[in-house]
């Protein structure tokens, strides 16, 4: 647990896609990815800002 008290999590760059991609690709791709991490265990997945565009960063429970 953290100092707040919540559970730690391993923050991981799973990959950077290119925004210049179709945008129906790119909605294909980023959902896949979405649903693939999450059915592995990912907490969060989310797109980082302060990363390269279109970073895509998932949260995973401590081991």
């Amino acid at each position: 647990m953290d100092r707040k008290g919540e559970p730690e999590v391993r923050r991981v760059h799973v990959l950077t896609v290119s925004p210049a991609l179709p945008a129906t690709m790119l909605d294909q791709i980023l959902t896949s990815t979405e649903t693939t991490l999450l059915e592995h265990g990912a907490d969060h997945v989310w797109i980082d800002p302060a990363e390269p565009p279109l970073a895509v960063v998932a949260a995973f429970p401590s081991d």
